[in-house]
Order: C-alpha cells, then structure tokens, then sequence
C-alpha cells in the first residue's frame, strides 16, 4: 500500500497527464473529464489497501462482458460514465435508455447461480420502467484466454475515441482495481453462457416489498442447471441476443 503522500504524487501527476493528453478537448470536455477522474479516485482512495478479491474480479469481468457485448452489437455511446453507471455507485449496473436498466451478475457454477444483492435497492425498478438481470456464466481456464488486466487492454482499444477511453480508465479506478499492483493474481476466464431475465421475475426484496426493512445483503438464485431446462435456457440466451440487438441502432444519452 502506498503512502499517502506517494498516493497524493500519482493522484495529481494523473490529473496533469489527463490534461495534457487531452489538450485539445474543449475546456466543457475537458472540465468534465477532469471532475468524473477525481470522482473515480475518491473512491478508488476509499478502497485502497483492500484486496480486489476473486468476486470482486468476478463481478467486474461480468460487467465487461457486457459492456464488450454492447460495443460489438454497434451501440453508440456518448457519455460512458451516464452508459456504464455500476462503477460510480449507480444503483443498476448500465443504464441502456430513459425507461430500461441493466444489473450484470457473474458465476462460476451453476447449480444453482446464485448472486449477492447489496442493497434493497439493487433490484428495485427506481427510475426505470423495466430492470433485467443479465447473468454472465464463466469457467476458468488455464490456456490462452484473457486474465482481467488484457480483458479491460482489450476492451479500451475497442473504444471509439481517446475521450471515452479516458473515461473507461476512470470507471476502472472507480471499481477499486489497482493495475499497478504486481502481487494481485487475475483470474482467467472463458465465457460459457449470457441469459437475460426480468428482475420481476426474480425473488428480491425492496423498499416496496419489504416495509419496515432498513437495508439489506442476501443471496438470490438466478437459475439452478438441475431444474429448468435446456430449451429455456436457449431462449434466455436468445433473449439476451435479441436485448442488445434492440439498442444497435440508437445512441445512448
């Protein structure tokens, strides 16, 4: 861990560089990027000294999944940070249009998937019509797949623009990811299956559902592998194909 004055040189020498390479950005451009990285490091400084766990690893590998799964449909996104809300502590993951939200869970098994919600509001509607659930099954492996670090490398070449690239490296500081930590171990994974359902079809507890209940952490299960079957789980997949194929064509905010 760094000390508070070696973690204050990196902060500001961050900020200087973000200016520099974005020189001739508009002063508004410019402005906005420089406030969204000091939100991002903020958070960042919250979290450092703790370990980005295996879940944590987890959670955000689902995420980019997702978020790479956007990119390659052709979804024009304007604005990452009001596109791909999680990271600065959005209450949805992603924030697909006016009316419709996302919430990504990830998972190495499947019998059952099951996920953590942090909050009653997690898998509340909120502002939106309409919440889906987008479960990311992995499995690790061992050969020549992408750990983390290359999956997010990877992910920032796709990026249309040196702008939204560097919002991408503020929501990554954001989620608490220190790349520089050469003793973090990263998991490497393959993607086995993507399945889209309704948070309403879900088992949750809300403010709503839930009077007299303050706050909440628990576990969900999304689906179970032994009970329910194959052709349901196609269409799921199919669903989730379909989902993003919806926004293709419409800019994001």
């Amino acid at each position: 861990v760094k000390n508070d004055s070696g973690m204050f040189r990196i902060f500001i020498s961050d900020l200087i560089s973000l200016v520099q390479a974005e020189k001739n950005e508009n002063p508004e451009g410019i402005a906005k990027l420089l406030t969204e990285r000091i939100a991002a490091w903020q958070l960042f400084m919250r979290s450092s000294g703790k370990k980005f766990t295996k879940e944590k690893q987890l959670g955000l590998y689902g995420e980019l999944v997702f978020l790479e799964s956007c990119l390659k449909s052709g979804i024009i996104i304007d604005q990452l940070p009001e596109f791909w809300t999680g990271p600065m502590r959005g209450t949805h993951d992603f924030h697909m249009s006016d009316e419709i939200d996302a919430e990504v869970k990830a998972s190495l098994v499947d019998d059952p998937f099951k996920a953590n919600i942090h909050s009653l509001d997690q898998l509340d509607l909120g502002n939106a019509k309409t919440l889906y659930v987008v479960a990311v099954k992995f499995k690790k492996s061992q050969d020549n797949s992408l750990n983390l670090i290359e999956y997010i490398s990877k992910i920032r070449e796709r990026l249309p623009n040196k702008f939204i690239k560097n919002q991408f490296d503020s929501l990554i500081l954001a989620e608490g990811l220190d790349i520089t930590n050469q003793n973090q171990k990263y998991l490497k994974l393959k993607i086995e299956n993507i399945y889209l359902f309704n948070s309403d079809e879900l088992h949750k507890l809300t403010r709503a559902n839930s009077p007299g209940i303050i706050s909440a952490h628990y576990q969900i299960v999304i689906y179970d592998i032994n009970s329910v079957t194959r052709d349901s789980l196609v269409k799921r997949a199919s669903d989730f194909n379909e989902f993003i194929n919806k926004f293709s064509a419409k800019a994001i905010l």
